[in-house]
């Protein structure tokens, strides 16, 4: 943890290892999330250390020493980092969701100013949630209020990010062959379509890969495993600025205008989807894959991660039953909304 405007970072590192056995913290264009497990004794303590990190000083040396982290971790991630920009750039286009972060070594170029400026907007009590397990109802209330009303308040709420949608190439140098992602909006999609949707996408791309054979039910064209190096469905994002599409990476550039056509096709093949075991096999992997999701992490952030960017989903049982619900109508008619989008 970083310095903040009313401690060093000593000894707020003190004060949570004090509290709590760890402290996790997460952050994505979504949302930046931090917290842990500790005695019910210790949660108002713990949640008022939690909101300080919100003020962070900004010290230039400790600025320093974050930028030169960031890019270390880009350059262990290689071309994983530049296919993540690639999505963002292919959904949301020039907007600043969409404004690629990488190379990495620009990190080093952000000013101070727009650190504070990013602070003074986003670290507010109007844009903050606080969730907890294993308090009353009353209890967790007031504890919010008590914490989250030390934040200061805030403007007005940010609008909505702009989806542009579309796909991006990326040659890589040295013949590495070209990345590309193919990124629709789920904007009014049900999260459980969307969840059959990416089983479905991705078992397509996973058959190419291991049988160079037909795509969804043989309505396709054959896309060569030559052709295809790696690929891999996705979601991305939350709320309004949530996308469905596949990243890979093909031979050249030609090669990887194919793939893309032929996820289009695979999209387009499903808006007819009839029910049958292909689409049993799909709520199946969905359902796993959530279940795997949730009991590999910690349920207090899917709680916080949920309820910040989709408050319909916060029960991943009542999620698992819309799965399960789902005729072949309703992913079709999911499908057909999804590939409107550009």
């Amino acid at each position: 943890m970083k310095s903040t405007r009313s401690q060093s970072s000593l000894r707020l590192t003190r004060t949570l290892e004090a509290l709590a056995p760890s402290t996790q913290a997460y952050a994505s264009r979504d949302l930046l999330l931090v917290g842990g497990v500790v005695p019910r004794e210790s949660a108002h303590a713990y949640a008022a250390a939690l909101a300080d990190v919100l003020q962070p000083a900004l010290k230039h040396w400790e600025m320093d020493d974050a930028r030169a982290a960031v890019a270390l971790r880009a350059a262990e991630r290689g071309d994983d980092a530049l296919v993540d920009e690639l999505l963002h750039a292919a959904a949301f286009g020039g907007s600043s969701y969409g404004r690629p972060l990488v190379p990495m070594r620009n990190a080093s170029k952000v000013p101070q100013s727009a650190l504070e400026e990013h602070v003074a907007n986003c670290y507010v009590a109007q844009r903050a949630l606080l969730v907890t397990a294993g308090l009353e109802a009353d209890e967790a209330s007031a504890l919010a209020s008590d914490v989250l009303g030390a934040l200061p308040a805030g403007t007005a709420a940010p609008a909505p990010t702009a989806y542009r949608g579309g796909e991006r190439l990326l040659e890589m140098p040295g013949n590495n062959g070209t990345h590309f992602a193919l990124a629709h909006s789920t904007a009014g999609v049900s999260a459980a379509a969307v969840a059959v949707l990416e089983a479905m996408l991705g078992e397509f791309v996973a058959a190419v890969g291991r049988h160079n054979r037909v795509g969804v039910n043989g309505r396709l064209g054959k896309l060569d495993a030559s052709e295809l190096l790696s690929a891999v469905a996705f979601t991305s994002g939350s709320g309004d600025a949530a996308v469905l599409g596949v990243r890979g990476q093909a031979a050249d550039g030609a090669q990887a205008k194919h793939s893309v056509a032929a996820v289009r096709a695979t999209l387009d093949a499903l808006t007819t989807l009839a029910d049958g075991p292909e689409l049993v096999g799909a709520k199946h992997r969905a359902t796993r894959a959530l279940l795997e999701r949730y009991a590999t992490a910690d349920v207090t952030a899917h709680l916080a991660t949920a309820a910040a960017t989709a408050p319909s989903s916060l029960s991943a049982a009542a999620l698992v039953e819309q799965i399960a619900a789902l005729s072949a109508a309703d992913v079709a008619g999911a499908a057909k909304k999804i590939k409107a989008t550009p």
